[in-house]
């Protein structure tokens, strides 16, 4: 077989794992334009100025609207957003080493590929890629998004915006 159709062999691999982690990125990007439209709609924010993503709708939300994301919602949101931009930036892969961990760097031990790797990644990230199942270690650890934590990223968002919901106060839009 050339390596060209060897290409074509992986597509059972591939494309689950690019549809997933595409669900990522569009989930997030999601979350955070549709913060920034709360944020218009409470007038927090001039519509020519719908920029800053997560963070700047955070920061209007709290300083415009007194609300304040559950610690636990924000630590979550924080690491999704570590996943998307792992995901975006790095291709979802973080490489791994075989020696033991340097003094002042922080990596985490694996088991894997028959011997114990180190994962340069903050443990707290590690434990949430890992409570999901959201990695798979070849030549490189990589990130893969699966079904059930996709569907779990769509429970997660009704919540939080059901918590908007209750708590913020609902303005009509403008006649204009």
């Amino acid at each position: 077989m050339s390596n060209y159709v060897d290409i074509i062999s992986d597509m059972h691999f591939a494309f689950p794992s690019l549809f997933f982690s595409n669900f990522v990125v569009l989930w997030f990007s999601f979350i955070g334009t549709n913060l920034l439209k709360i944020c218009k709609k409470l007038d927090l924010i001039e519509q020519e100025n719908l920029r800053g993503g997560i963070d700047e709708a955070r920061k209007l939300l709290s300083r415009g609207a007194k609300y304040k994301f559950a610690e636990s919602t924000w630590n979550e949101i924080k690491l999704i957003q570590k996943m998307r931009n792992d995901i975006v930036h790095k291709y979802g892969c973080i490489q791994y080493k075989y020696s033991k961990q340097q003094k002042g760097n922080k990596y985490v031990p694996l088991k894997a590929l028959g011997d114990t790797i180190y994962i340069k990644i903050e443990p707290n990230y590690f434990k949430y890629l890992e409570k999901y199942r959201l990695y798979d270690v070849f030549e490189y650890f990589y990130i893969k998004p699966n079904y059930e934590y996709c569907v779990y990223l769509t429970t997660f968002a009704k919540e939080l915006f059901e918590d908007l919901d209750k708590k913020l106060p609902y303005k009509t839009a403008k006649a204009g």
